[in-house]
């Protein structure tokens, strides 16, 4: 097909004066367009050579297949000579007197196809030739040189950047293998001359010797085989028994880990009921105060009208002291026991015969007696629980809010600074108490470690005390209430309701940068803690904000914005608390 294409386009270029005679001068820029379009033609079908090459490569002819290539690209290289040649012509016309610039064209195109079909020939030559061989490539003839085996494969290796890394470890194989092969060959031979000069009987001798050789050898591999797979069984028991092993202890911890969960959910129960004990108790202690004032005051009347029945009895007695003596004390009692008597049903005998009023004034009488007492013993507890708290003192509070690493802690030391409020956080509380070396500071260490919340009954008891140590009245209370048990303990337990939430909104990416870049030397600062407190701030504190902002006491600070700007914000927002706002 690309000789017959070569052959209509020299024909074409012989007889294009007499095609367009009329516009001769289009005749030069035509012959350069349809050589450009040979060219591009010539490009194709060499592609299409170089793949047949290529196969008659990995068939193994590798010397004949290097040939085909240099003569399967000659056409291109001719085509794209004459193109050159072409332009040249167009662009620098030479003057010539007998040949004109469309006639020099036109010779360069019929040596140009002359030369691509005399190459084309030469391909279709040596692909002919191909047909016609034996069929046994080159690299398997070296098989049969008995002489230098791997010098003859070095000459015949060939490359080409074509070839992938896959093909060229295939090829690279396949000589070694051949090398081999040629190397065994020549030991049989070797071995071939040396019995060819022997005795039959002899040789025979030596095969059988040989062969028994060879046989114990075998029996050798065999026996250390057996071993090896024996041994190989044993280990593969004893890998199956360390699995099972792992499984179990696997299950194990996990159920261990079940079991420890459930018993720290069940004292986190027991916690929240032994709070919410301690403020009835607290209650039931404050309304034992109420009664005893009660109980005092009834007293105090009771004895003011008794004096006073007693003064009109001395006025209305006669001369006689004794007399007076005598009926003043019965005149007094017999009206407290009238009074107390006219509350109880009448005309009822008690059990031993005598009128139930007096029987059930004595006991009354008793019971007061043992109750008195045990109302000194309450009050002197009570006392010493109520000289702890704040008493009548007027207390701001704010609660200031965020995630960990949020910057809740920088800002309270600038409202500190610029506004007078005393700073108390939770966590440093917390960690004070765990420097104490205290029973509850070694529980609080190992919560933390763990990431879970401190009961709330710790939490407030500390910052109850803070609040009572210090002589001011404006506190920032940092990092609580972490949950709506801690909140609903506090309000409980102080009577004090905070007068808004600061809370510091920032992405999770951005605190999580902030804690791993700080260095203070914090137990809870690792990755996997701090994810736990990202998760616990999110399950827990995150109700608390909503609860206050369903109350309308909620500041929402954008806490990812650099230090100054964020405090920018809080002094809007503590501007009525600012030392001249008064």
């Amino acid at each position: 097909m690309y000789c017959i294409l070569l052959v209509g386009y020299a024909a074409v270029a012989v007889s294009v004066p007499w095609i367009f005679y009329i516009v001769p001068d289009m005749i030069p820029p035509l012959l350069c367009s349809s050589n450009v379009i040979l060219l591009i033609l010539t490009g194709i079908f060499q592609q299409y050579w170089v793949h047949q090459v290529r196969k008659v490569r990995l068939q193994g002819y590798y010397d004949f297949s290097k040939k085909l290539k240099h003569i399967a690209r000659l056409p291109f290289a001719t085509i794209a000579s004459g193109t050159a040649s072409m332009l040249l012509i167009m662009v620098w016309q030479p003057l010539v007197q007998i040949l004109s610039v469309s006639l020099l064209l036109r010779i360069a195109i019929v040596v140009e196809a002359t030369c691509a079909g005399c190459f084309m020939c030469l391909y279709l030559w040596h692909i002919h030739k191909y047909n016609s061989l034996d069929g046994r490539p080159d690299i398997l003839q070296s098989l049969y040189s008995a002489l230098q085996p791997s010098s003859t494969l070095e000459d015949q290796r060939y490359y080409d950047g074509s070839l992938s890394d896959q093909q060229m470890a295939l090829l690279q194989y396949q000589r070694e293998n051949i090398h081999y092969l040629s190397e065994e060959v020549l030991r049989l031979q070797e071995c071939l001359s040396k019995y060819q000069r022997s005795v039959v009987g002899s040789t025979q001798a030596d095969l059988a010797h040989l062969l028994a050789s060879c046989d114990q050898q075998l029996q050798a591999l065999s026996a250390e085989m057996n071993q090896v797979r024996s041994e190989l069984h044993l280990a593969r028991g004893l890998i199956d028994e360390k699995d099972s092993e792992i499984q179990w202890i696997c299950v194990s911890n996990k159920q261990y880990m079940e079991e420890n969960d459930r018993l720290r959910a069940i004292l986190g129960e027991w916690s929240a009921r032994a709070a919410k004990l301690e403020r009835a108790l607290e209650a039931d202690q404050m309304s034992s105060i109420e009664l005893r004032k009660n109980i005092a005051k009834f007293r105090g009347q009771t004895h003011k009208e008794q004096n006073t029945k007693k003064n009109r009895v001395r006025r209305a007695s006669p001369s006689s002291p004794l007399t007076a003596r005598r009926t003043r004390p019965r005149a007094g009692n017999w009206d407290f026991r009238s009074r107390i008597s006219s509350r109880l049903p009448r005309g009822q005998i008690s059990p031993s015969g005598k009128p139930w009023d007096r029987l059930w004034m004595l006991q009354q009488l008793l019971m007061g007696r043992r109750f008195v007492n045990h109302l000194a013993v309450g009050f002197a507890a009570v006392k010493e629980v109520t000289d702890s708290m704040l008493g009548d003192k007027k207390v701001t509070v704010v609660f200031v809010l965020g995630g960990p690493g949020s910057g809740k802690g920088t800002q309270c030391a600038n409202i500190v600074e610029h506004f007078g409020f005393t700073h108390l956080s939770a966590g440093d509380l917390l960690r004070a108490e765990i420097k104490s070396g205290s029973e509850n500071g070694t529980m609080i260490e190992n919560m933390i470690k763990e990431g879970k919340i401190v009961p709330s009954e710790v939490t407030i008891k500390l910052l109850q005390e803070a609040m009572i140590k210090s002589a001011n009245d404006r506190f920032l209370i940092d990092g609580f209430p972490r949950n709506e048990e801690n909140r609903a303990a506090f309000e409980n337990v102080t009577k004090i309701s905070p007068a808004f939430v600061l809370f510091f909104d920032c992405s999770e990416e951005e605190m999580e940068k902030r804690l791993l870049g700080r260095n203070e030397g914090r137990v809870d600062d690792n990755i996997e803690t701090i994810r736990k407190r990202f998760k616990v701030f999110v399950e827990s504190s995150l109700l608390v904000i909503e609860y206050y902002n369903a109350k309308a006491k909620v500041k929402k600070i954008d806490a990812a914005k650099p230090i100054p700007d964020v405090f920018e914000d809080v002094k809007a927002i503590f501007a009525p608390y600012a030392p001249n706002a008064a």
